[in-house]
């Protein structure tokens, strides 16, 4: 099966790599860099409550279309960041830019330093779920990001 292609660069196809905390296969861009969390993955991740693959009321629409169904995804803002992530609505997939990755990474790490990151409240629904999931992927994937 040949892998999706980017939803950034369109024409690049994307390759595989294995996130061993989650037990799952991700894709990323070798052209932009950018980070595609298959549904297959959220669905794993989340499969004790399906109901939370429900993007956000305020999501706009997304600029990108997924790479797995293209279909338009749904963009909304990641958890202290001015990041806007995209989940695919039929499919249920995440896709990250690389600096869009790395602003997270870079503005957790800050939270952390500073000691503000578990003083938040816990962000509920859909949201706080793929926030969760996108912060274990980010901290496995620092090794080929980096």
């Amino acid at each position: 099966m040949a892998e999706p292609n980017c939803p950034k660069c369109r024409t690049v196809a994307m390759r595989r790599a294995r996130i061993n905390d989650l037990d799952s296969v991700v894709h990323w861009c070798p052209a932009c860099h950018g980070l595609w969390l298959p549904g297959e993955a959220m669905t794993g991740f989340l499969r004790d409550d399906p109901r939370l693959l429900t993007p956000p009321r305020k999501a706009r629409e997304s600029d990108y279309l997924c790479p797995t169904c293209l279909e338009p995804m749904a963009a909304f803002r990641y958890l202290q960041t001015y990041v806007t992530i995209d989940l695919c609505r039929a499919c249920k997939g995440v896709w990250l830019d690389e600096r869009e990755l790395k602003e997270i990474r870079t503005v957790r790490r800050h939270h952390r330093n500073e000691g503000t990151l578990e003083e938040l409240p816990p962000v509920e629904g859909v949201k706080g779920t793929l926030i969760d999931f996108v912060n274990r992927a980010i901290a496995s994937l620092s090794d080929f990001t980096d």
